[in-house]
């Protein structure tokens, strides 16, 4: 770098590593991807700077996810908000995959995860109201089998929702 280039966060993060370089290689990283995917749930999103590839993230997926957020002002923010965002999909993706096996408590406690965090995707926008609504009750419908409370929790759950919009947005809420 000579002194007329200006180093970004963006730079200073780890050097990309080699793709896989074979079929096989790439089946491997992405079954470590997965089991470090299973390694979230129960965790909180991430918080503070990025500042390596996460376990769940595969080497092509962070190379993607970087160059992403290099096309925005705050390249630190945006990385942590692309990197959680896949890290929900990971896990969304790993509670309906679950569904085969039925109604088990693991599968019941990714579901609440899912819930809790959903408000926080519909405040940075990756998620509009109506998505996170019907998603809310596909992960109720996992959670409460009693149709009467399912409704009930559903209407907590949606009211939970808004008053995090409205608070986000400096609403006063009772």
């Amino acid at each position: 770098m000579d002194s007329t280039t200006v180093a970004t966060a963006a730079d200073a993060a780890d050097a990309p590593a080699p793709l896989p370089a074979t079929p096989e290689a790439a089946a491997r990283e992405q079954q470590a991807t997965s089991q470090a995917v299973d390694r979230q749930v129960g965790l909180p999103p991430w918080q503070g700077p990025v500042t390596r590839r996460p376990a769940f993230v595969s080497e092509t997926e962070w190379q993607v996810l970087r160059e992403v957020a290099r096309q925005r002002v705050d390249y630190e923010r945006e990385l942590l908000r692309i990197v959680n965002n896949l890290r929900f999909h990971k896990l969304l993706e790993r509670w309906r995959a679950q569904a085969a096996a039925g109604d088990t408590p693991g599968r019941r406690a990714l579901a609440g995860q899912l819930l809790d965090e959903l408000p926080l995707r519909v405040r940075r926008e990756e998620y509009s109201v109506a998505e996170a609504e019907k998603l809310q009750h596909e992960l109720l419908a996992a959670l409460e089998p009693d149709p009467a409370r399912r409704a009930a929790r559903a209407a907590v759950e949606a009211a939970r929702l808004r008053q995090r919009l409205l608070q986000e947005q400096g609403v006063p809420v009772p």
